[in-house]
C-alpha cells in the first residue's frame, strides 16, 4: 500500500500506482504511525508563567469570506409564512 507525502490524507493507494491522483505527487510506501503521544510530560501547577484565561464560548455564526459558517446545533424551529397581497 501507498500514499501521498504531500495530501497526508487517509487515502490509500495499490502498489501499482505510482502517482497520486490529486496533486500528482510521487507515492510513498504507507507506514503506519502511532498518533497516541507516549512522550507527553506531566501537568504540573504553576508551570511556567503562562496566564489562565477563562474557556471562552464558540461563536454559533462566523463569516469566512464569501460563506457564513454556523456551529452547534438546531433544537427548535417554529416555521413562518409570509404571503404577498397582491395589488
Amino acid at each position: 500500500m501507498k500514499q501521498c507525502p504531500n495530501c497526508q490524507g487517509l487515502e490509500l493507494y495499490d502498489d501499482t500506482v505510482a502517482r497520486c491522483p490529486h496533486c500528482g505527487a510521487a507515492l510513498v510506501p504507507y507506514a503506519r504511525q502511532n498518533r497516541r503521544s507516549t512522550t507527553a510530560q506531566p501537568i504540573t501547577p504553576n508551570s511556567g508563567a503562562q496566564r489562565r484565561t477563562e474557556p471562552e464560548d464558540p461563536v454559533f455564526e462566523s463569516r469566512d469570506g464569501r460563506k457564513i459558517v454556523f456551529r452547534g446545533m438546531v433544537v427548535s424551529i417554529s416555521p413562518t409564512s409570509r404571503f404577498m397581497a397582491p395589488r
